[in-house]
């Protein structure tokens, strides 16, 4: 997709996984930004819900928002993703 625009690689780690088995987790996301119009009702819900707009600056003070989602919008934010170190 030419409208895509990459943000780098991030790395999250969790001290758990989806099945609860005593295993930690480790993810490498690859960053995208994307516009789309679509409407969030046409989202994917398998593995998320609830999506809604957040105008950057409150999605970053929210304590709603997980500190790995963050970090898309503000490196800064956190412990800084590998591509940052």
């Amino acid at each position: 997709m030419d409208e895509a625009q990459f943000l780098g690689v991030y790395e999250h780690f969790y001290p758990d996984n989806f099945s609860g088995d005593g295993f930690s987790t480790h993810y490498v996301v690859l960053g995208y930004q994307l516009t789309l119009d679509l409407p969030l009702d046409q989202l994917p819900d398998v593995q998320h819900e609830n999506y809604c707009w957040w105008e950057p600056a409150a999605l970053l003070q929210s304590k709603e928002v997980h500190l790995h989602s963050k970090w898309y919008l503000d490196p800064k934010v956190g412990i800084k993703p590998a591509h940052l170190l």
